[in-house]
């Protein structure tokens, strides 16, 4: 196997080399024709003489400012091309054979890839609901929506925990059904104790029937 990439690489340098030779051999017709080309404007200024008729010579191109730069860019890539052909030749030359039999390990990613193990679905463990105390005069639960950044209190407890006046809002809260509910107003600086932790929380009042076991809901 080695000796067959070896040779194909030998016929692949061969290759460019008979390119480079084209290439040379491209450039120098090229510089023939560019000299007949400035020949040219001699031999009509002699027919203008003779005829005595008098013609509007072409401008002649001005040459590009740096001229090698471009000549020694054909090189560099020629140059670049055969260092990179003998770089794959060292590998394949270098390179280890394949064994009749061999154990490959495989990744755990690449194993449920080939397989199509696809993780187990779990399902969602849905809402908690927690021990709070408010304003140390309610014990109750109340429901860890974590969805929703915002804590609704029913009016009847509001009215029963003889907190300050609600402030006026313009929130408004939209239920599962889609239906609209016009809350009663902001309550700031609440505290609410869950276990031996204290926070300073709001509660936007609502008037809606309290469930009896869970009558927070804290978002």
């Amino acid at each position: 196997m080695g000796t067959k990439l070896s040779a194909r690489i030998d016929k692949q340098d061969e290759n460019i080399r008979n390119i480079h030779m084209s290439q040379m051999s491209l450039e120098k017709q090229v510089a023939q024709v560019v000299n007949s080309l400035n020949l040219r404007p001699k031999i009509v200024e002699e027919v203008v003489k003779s005829s005595n008729v008098e013609v509007l010579t072409p401008q002649k191109n001005l040459p590009p400012p740096f001229p090698q730069r471009l000549k020694s860019s054909m090189k560099m890539n020629s140059s670049c091309i055969l260092k990179y052909f003998k770089y794959v030749k060292d590998i394949g030359v270098s390179k280890r054979g394949l064994t009749e039999y061999e154990t490959a390990a495989l990744t755990e990613e690449c194993i449920s890839r080939i397989q199509n193990i696809l993780p187990k679905k779990l399902k969602d463990p849905g809402n908690f609901t927690i021990q709070i105390t408010i304003e140390q005069s309610v014990h109750a639960r109340g429901l860890c929506d974590l969805g929703k950044s915002i804590n609704l209190m029913p009016l009847s407890l509001y009215q029963r925990l003889c907190l300050v006046s609600p402030k006026r809002t313009i929130v408004i809260i939209q239920l599962a059904d889609r239906c609209i509910a016009r809350t009663e107003g902001v309550v700031a600086d609440v505290l609410l104790q869950v276990g031996s932790l204290i926070f300073v929380v709001y509660f936007v009042v609502l008037h809606f029937a309290p469930d009896f076991e869970v009558p927070f809901i804290l978002g």
